[in-house]
This record gives structure tokens, sequence and C-alpha cells, in this order.
């Protein structure tokens, strides 16, 4: 950016980080090491410039050096259930990167594990399920793919579960905040749904 002789660093980023129900989140986290070196290379660069860093020395010092490389980061069950399901061998998919970095062959084996147990494929073959195959073709986390599998095969009404998985799947937590409110847990909620044929708002 030309003319910039000054830059103030709030040291926060956007991180893509995994909940503990296995869902992809974008929460606010600090910066790394190296971020906070290129964002102070954004002045001075045709003219004397400065840069304040909206933490103490020793906070800096706490700081990653940088930044865990996203394929370690985030889920690869719906990437890995797609290279199943076309019969493309995962690890020669990321062959380059595992000779990188090593926990991602780890990373690999126990997502197939993972896989099989949700039966998505199978253990003897590593074929992909019928449910697999389902699940693959929806752009939501395998989990609410699942629920919707499930929902479809107990001939449940499929506008409700639709719904209920998209709204699960990008609001879970206000739909949980919601349900609270009526002092029922989600899944006496959704059964209760199913039961009165309509949504209670």
């Amino acid at each position: 950016i030309p003319n910039i002789i000054g830059v103030i660093d709030s040291m926060k980023r956007k991180i893509i980080q995994v909940s503990d129900s296995g869902e992809i989140e974008l929460i606010e986290g600090y910066e790394t090491k190296s971020s906070a070196k290129q964002r102070a290379g954004r002045t001075g660069r045709t003219q004397n410039g400065f840069c304040y860093r909206m933490c103490t020395e020793e906070g800096f010092n706490t700081l990653e050096n940088s930044e865990t490389n996203e394929i370690l980061r985030i889920p690869i069950e719906s990437l890995i259930l797609r290279l199943i399901k076309i019969r493309y061998d995962p690890y020669k998919f990321f062959a380059e990167l595992i000779l990188k970095y090593d926990q991602l062959k780890i990373n690999i084996t126990d997502t197939l594990r993972q896989l099989i147990k949700l039966k998505l494929i199978k253990e003897s073959t590593l074929k992909i399920t019928d449910m697999g195959i389902f699940c693959s073709k929806l752009p939501i986390s395998l989990r609410y793919s699942i629920f919707l599998y499930k929902w479809f095969g107990e001939n449940n009404p499929k506008g409700m579960g639709v719904v209920f998985a998209a709204v699960l799947n990008e609001y879970r937590k206000s739909f949980y905040e919601y349900t609270k409110l009526l002092n029922v847990t989600y899944k006496e909620y959704i059964e209760s749904t199913i039961e009165n044929h309509q949504m209670y708002y």
C-alpha cells in the first residue's frame, strides 16, 4: 500500500478451528510472530515508518513462531470420503504433503478409522457405503449428513429434516440456546416436531 507511514497492529486474527462437536468454526485469536513481522512490513518501504503492536514484549514472546499448516488443523473427513468414492488412495493424494508433515499421515489413518466406525466406508475393502455416498454429496458436516440419512431412512418429513440439518450445521450454538429458552433439549424439540408435524418459533 503506497504512502503508509504507520501500522497499529491489534495482534489479532481469525483462526479456523474445530469445535468439540466436530464443526469448523472461525474464532478470534492471536497472530504469530511471522505474521506480525509481515504486518510491520506494510510500512517503511518507501519512507521511514513505525509499527505499534498492541501487546507487551512478554506477550509477544509467547506467540507461536509461525502458523500450523491448515491441512493439519481442520477436519479432512469429507475430503477423504470423496477420494474413497472415486477410488483414489488418500495417501497418494497427499504424498507430497506427507513428506513435509509426518502428522498428516497419522491424521489420514485416524480419519479412515473414523469413517469405518461411522459406517461410511467398509473396513474389509475400504469401499464407500450407501450412507457414505449420500453424505459425500452434501455440503454440510458429516455429523449432520449422517443425521439426515437416518432421518430420511425413518420416513420422517424430509423438509423438516433438511431445515434441522441446515440450522444445526450453521447455527448450532444459537439453536441450542433457543431450545434452552423453551426448556427442552434439542433432541426433545426435534421429537416434538416430528410428532406434531410443525416447528415452534
